[in-house]
């Protein structure tokens, strides 16, 4: 009997310590994979409502910029700066952002997805689709995913979704940008929209 019981908690044991292992590895991962960082947090933002990449019901948008915005962005920046530190590049560009009040929400980016003003994307006119970036002012600091292209305005060298520009708090302003993985082509998406494919 005590036998027995000896191999039972040695094998508990066993098991919790292959689960605790994996969990430290995936977030070791996690800590330091930009694409793993980045569809967390798009996974976060689908499980708490805020849902992208979807069609919009009969032109109805039920998201709007708030407190739980700002929450998610500010939980993943700790992640997020240490990723900036390791980028392979590292420039100050002019921003502005676009989809807010000028017809480009919902219409479709670059990379064949629908453009979502909510989306955790920017508009790059040379970066490859599917590169994921940092985006910084001041303390606050955002991983986003270039799927467009632009901006078209001499002078302005990206164009923030409005979501991340609002929590930057960018209209027209200097951003620190950092490359920290780039494809090695242009990402188009398997699951693109069927209205943005082009024959």
């Amino acid at each position: 009997m005590e036998r027995n019981l000896i191999i039972g908690g040695s094998i508990v044991a066993i098991v919790l310590l292959a689960l605790y292992t994996s969990i430290l590895v995936y977030w070791r991962i996690t800590q330091n994979d930009p694409e793993m960082l980045y569809q967390e947090q798009l996974s976060r933002r689908a499980m708490s409502g805020k849902v992208m990449y979807t069609p919009r019901r009969e032109g109805r948008r039920t998201h709007s910029y708030g407190n739980e915005d700002r929450t998610l962005f500010e939980s993943y920046e700790k992640k997020v700066w240490g990723l900036a530190m390791r980028a392979t590049k590292m420039e100050t560009v002019l921003a502005s952002y676009y989809g807010d009040r000028d017809g480009f929400d919902g219409k479709c980016a670059a990379n064949g997805e629908i453009f979502d003003k909510y989306g955790l994307t920017i508009a790059h006119r040379t970066l490859k689709l599917g590169t994921l970036v940092v985006v910084s002012r001041g303390a606050r600091a955002v991983l986003a995913m270039v799927t467009d292209r632009g901006p078209y305005v001499e002078g302005r060298d990206i164009d923030l979704s409005y979501v991340i520009a609002r929590y930057l708090g960018v209209g027209i302003d200097p951003v620190e940008l950092y490359v920290v993985r780039e494809p090695e082509g242009d990402k188009k998406y398997h699951h693109s929209n069927p209205r943005c494919l082009r024959s």
